[in-house]
């Protein structure tokens, strides 16, 4: 499960640096563009890169729909209670919920998961509090953060 994992969040990472990189009007864009790539790397399972290494027990499967679910449940909070879906406070409220969310999917994944979601909600806990900074900055350290931790569980 892991390097399929891995895949998955290295391709979200990737359209999200990238969307950071560019600027403000291709941060939703590459996002989708990474979560659509992610999910069909997902479908097509590609033998030797998504290879699952076994049958997942039921507690990483019971950890993988919660974490879902509990990501959904967060974002639909922050989406009603941050009505201005441009601002800084949106996107970076977005990345703080999608970091706690990876605690939970650590159960899972495993250790490195952890340390991204580690690494994520510190990195969107400084963006919330340091506001003379561009969130496009915290965004790609988010992105990169995916990445590597992506490139990391993909090779191992």
């Amino acid at each position: 499960m892991t390097r399929g994992a891995g895949l998955f969040i290295l391709l979200v990472g990737l359209g999200i640096a990238i969307g950071g990189l560019l600027g403000k009007k291709y941060v939703l864009r590459l996002l989708i563009v990474g979560g659509v790539l992610a999910v069909l790397s997902q479908i097509l399972q590609v033998k030797g890169l998504t290879d699952f290494g076994g049958a997942p027990t039921q507690t990483q499967l019971y950890a993988l729909y919660l974490g879902i679910v509990f990501e959904a449940v967060l974002i639909g909070l922050v989406v009603f209670f941050i009505r201005d879906r441009g601002s800084r406070k949106f996107w970076l409220w977005i990345l703080l919920v999608v970091g706690i969310h990876f605690v939970v999917l650590a159960f899972a994944q495993g250790p490195p998961l952890f340390l991204l979601a580690i690494l994520s909600i510190a990195n969107a806990l400084v963006g919330l509090r340091i506001t003379n900074t561009s969130y496009l900055t915290f965004w790609t350290i988010d992105g990169a953060l995916k990445l590597a931790i992506g490139a990391w569980m993909l090779l191992s």
